[in-house]
C-alpha cells in the first residue's frame, strides 16, 4: 500500500529496496535519501507450524531465502 501511495504522489515512504528497485530504475520512484539506512536492518522471517511436516516446496523456498 505504501509503495502504491508513493507512486500516486501521496508522499514519501520507507520501503525495502527489493520492493521498489524496478520503479526506481524506471524513474517512477526517486530515492530521496540514498545515504540513509534504516536501523536495525530488517530481516525476512519464515513461520511454519512444525518442522516434522514441512512440504518439500516450502523447505526449498526457505533454503532459497537463506541463500540470499
Amino acid at each position: 500500500m505504501m509503495k502504491e501511495a508513493c507512486l500516486q504522489g501521496v508522499g514519501l515512504g520507507l520501503l525495502p529496496e527489493f520492493c521498489c528497485a524496478k520503479e526506481i530504475k524506471s524513474g517512477d520512484l526517486i530515492n530521496v535519501l540514498p545515504e540513509y539506512k534504516s536501523s536495525p536492518e530488517r530481516g525476512v522471517y519464515v513461520i511454519y507450524p512444525d518442522k516434522k511436516f514441512i512440504p518439500l516446496k516450502v523447505r526449498k523456498f526457505i533454503d532459497l531465502l537463506e541463500s540470499h
